[in-house]
């Protein structure tokens, strides 16, 4: 599970499916705008993301810094390592679709501690394509 994808026994890969390349390549953000992820590929079949958050958010600087993004191919499910305020996150999503939209329905986690492994915030994040 991606909860676990920084750990060596990892079943997730960074190798991700072309299609999803592609469809996640691009900028996505929040309904408020507070929080946007630009998704750039790396190498052939590699992803890379970088969080831009609000102005007032303290851990903007280190939420910039790029990311792999991880796929966990049993479960469709994204994933990838980043910045908080105080503790490492994890953001884990997936690709939602209807007829008329697109959007990423993301959860994040957080550890403690390296090596701690990641809990459940219980927040969650809707992100549609920048316009």
């Amino acid at each position: 599970a991606l909860t676990h994808a920084l750990d060596a026994d990892a079943q997730v890969a960074r190798v991700l499916p072309r299609a999803a390349i592609a469809d996640l390549t691009g900028c996505w953000r929040t309904a408020t705008g507070y929080e946007r992820w630009n998704f750039r590929a790396k190498g052939v079949d590699g992803l890379e993301v970088v969080r831009e958050l609000d102005k007032s958010a303290p851990e903007r600087d280190r939420a910039r810094i790029p990311d792999d993004v991880l796929y966990d191919a049993a479960t469709r499910t994204f994933g990838f390592p980043a910045a908080g305020r105080i503790h490492a996150l994890l953001f884990v999503f997936t690709e939602q679709h209807t007829a008329k939209r697109i959007w990423l329905q993301a959860s994040s986690f957080a550890s403690r501690a390296p090596g701690a492994g990641y809990y459940d915030t219980g927040n969650t994040l809707e992100l549609n394509r920048c316009h």
